[in-house]
């Protein structure tokens, strides 16, 4: 059979297909606009015998409609990437299609990644690197992170806090002066990619190391000042079986990660846990439509709080380092989420992590008409990083929601991610610029640090929250909503409670507190 079609067989399989064209025959300036309609025609997957490949090339008036993505020389198959359109033009013309599928790897589409798939780290004309090259899977993020600990060991440490479902590592890496010291230091986190389809809330993560690292070595007082006076986390990936899949299987998916829910051995397009629905704090109470216990459907908050390994990794992080303040980073709305985002959570009164939003969000820069602005949150939702992180230590956490998902890399990136910037600097900044109370709480006969429970008098909170000092140094750091005189209320188990009147300007205020033991006397 020839390259010419049946006119009438065309015309019917095209209207079926692909509404947009009427015409009895898809010329070749036609098939160029079908290819560029994607959500009318969009890609496919297909299978043909190894012999009709090339005749299906010559057939298509545009070759690489057509393009091979692999070979079995087993079966004397090939697998190659095409349109809806195009696949129903082969079937027209005689040639068979023993397979077709819907879910594409985002890998195929991706020319960027292609290009830079299986080479090292990308760096500048000075050999340092840099982390802008284009969109990153979980393993060009772990060579970066690797690439990183190699080049500044004398600020940075890599560790693997937890593993995936699939077995892959989640990482974090710490960015301090002494990094092989527990220091007395506040601590800060900053993680990208609960959900592993958001590929841009990987980005700006990855843009603090590098900024950091730059920084440092260049010898930026700013920078140093954040590096040797804090301990920061940064997590560029908290779900990689969710990115490798967007990246690998399908890009349909990935926003969960890769729990097999029906333990059939695969996980399905629809299967996996939200990560950001699976923490324990009001987990399945925020009310309709907050999140799903039925596996399967979206946003589903897995079999009970805590359950998956990712969420385990990120909760014993912040059970051991106490953060003070952090960024979780997400796609598309344009906003900064302060906590509490749960409806049924009452935020503590007066909140400090309002008082701050309302300071951030004039700082950034969306690179769109709409600029970020301060909310609670964007729909119902629970068991998310960020309450739980306040409700377990204490930490102001926010959640900036980047104004696009997964936007032209080469245009976008830098200006969204630059216009964020400003964001985790000002909570570096904010701790020392005040208003805030930093302290340690020790045994008043050892000295010892104790893990004490550590409140303001003038700040209420409601559902029971204890938040304790550092248990390694007894530090703890309380950053207050506006400046003022404050009780600082220390307690701990076999000890006497310890009340302190602290006047707080626009400054950090250190107060060390004593707890007499329990009959020993107390002032």
């Amino acid at each position: 059979m020839g390259a010419e079609m049946p006119p009438l067989r065309l015309t019917i399989a095209l209207v079926a297909v692909f509404p947009l064209f009427s015409c009895a025959t898809l010329r070749p300036g036609e098939a160029q606009l079908a290819k560029s309609h994607e959500t009318d025609n969009p890609r496919r997957l297909v299978t043909l015998n190894a012999d009709d490949f090339e005749r299906a090339r010559g057939i298509l008036p545009i070759a690489d409609d057509l393009s091979l993505v692999s070979e079995d020389e087993e079966a004397r198959t090939v697998t190659a990437l095409t349109f809806a359109v195009q696949a129903e033009w082969l079937r027209t013309a005689g040639i068979k299609v023993l397979e077709e599928r819907t879910q594409i790897p985002r890998d195929l589409i991706d020319d960027s990644y292609q290009a830079r798939r299986g080479l090292p780290p990308v760096r500048d004309e000075r050999g340092r690197l840099r982390t802008d090259d284009g969109y990153h899977d979980a393993a060009m993020v772990e060579a970066l992170l690797r690439a990183f600990a190699e080049d500044c060991p004398e600020i940075t440490r890599l560790y693997e806090i937890g593993r995936s479902w699939q077995g892959r590592p989640v990482l974090a890496m710490l960015i301090t002066d002494h990094p092989d010291i527990q220091e007395d230091e506040p601590a800060l986190l900053f993680n990208g990619a609960h959900h592993g389809s958001e590929l841009l809330s990987v980005e700006p993560v990855l843009d603090i190391i590098e900024q950091l690292a730059r920084g440092y070595e260049e010898g930026d007082e700013r920078v140093r000042r954040w590096v040797e006076g804090h301990e920061i986390w940064c997590v560029p990936v908290v779900n990689p079986d969710g990115l490798d899949r967007h990246w690998h299987v399908t890009s349909s998916s990935g926003r969960n990660n890769c729990r097999d829910l029906d333990g059939d051995g695969e996980v399905g397009e629809r299967e996996g846990v939200d990560l950001n629905r699976n923490y324990p704090f009001l987990w399945g109470e925020g009310g309709k439509g907050a999140s799903n216990g039925e596996p399967h459907e979206p946003n589903h908050r897995g079999p009970s709080p805590g359950s998956e390994p990712e969420t385990q990794a990120m909760m014993d992080l912040a059970d051991a380092q106490r953060f003070v303040l952090g960024v979780s980073y997400h796609t598309a709305a344009t906003s900064l989420l302060v906590p509490y985002t749960i409806d049924k959570a009452l935020s503590p009164h007066p909140s400090a992590a309002w008082a701050m939003a309302r300071e951030l969000v004039p700082l950034m820069d969306s690179d769109r008409a709409t600029p970020y602005r301060a909310r609670r949150h964007l729909y119902a939702v629970d068991g998310t990083d960020q309450d739980w992180h306040m409700f377990a230590h204490g930490t102001e956490a926010f959640l900036l929601e980047l104004p696009l998902h997964n936007p032209d890399y080469e245009q976008r990136r830098n200006p969204i991610v630059d216009g964020a910037r400003p964001l985790w600097q000002s909570l570096l900044d904010r701790i020392g610029r005040g208003p805030t109370i930093s302290g340690h709480v020790r045994d008043a006969v050892t000295g010892e640090p104790l893990e004490a429970a550590v409140s303001l008098d003038e700040i209420q909170w409601f559902h029971g929250e204890v938040h304790t000092a550092h248990p390694e140094t007894g530090r703890f750091d309380r950053i207050l909503p506006a400046t003022g005189v404050y009780h600082v209320r220390a307690s701990h188990p076999g000890h006497h409670t310890v009340v302190v009147e602290v006047e707080v300007g626009e400054e950090q205020r250190f107060v060390d507190i004593a707890l007499p033991p329990l009959g020993a006397p107390s002032d």
